[in-house]
């Protein structure tokens, strides 16, 4: 199962509206296994929020230091 196979049913999850072993099993994935694919999505997702904070700081102090 390739990224994006794994990034579709993450979100299908947890659009899903019940609780990840109940979907789990549902879909007859490992419970273990869904939440490797979780915690990469989120992680992978809060180093892009943390790369566009540090990008937004960056040019705002640059805004500062150049008076505009």
């Amino acid at each position: 199962m390739d990224k994006s196979e794994k990034e579709a049913l993450v979100a299908e999850c947890r659009a899903s509206g019940i609780t990840v072993k109940e979907w789990c099993e549902a879909k007859g994935i490992k419970y273990h296994s869904y939440i490797d694919w979780a915690s990469f999505f989120t992680r992978d997702s809060l180093h892009i929020i943390y790369e566009s904070h540090c990008i937004i700081f960056y040019i705002s102090l640059h805004k500062k230091q150049l008076d505009l």
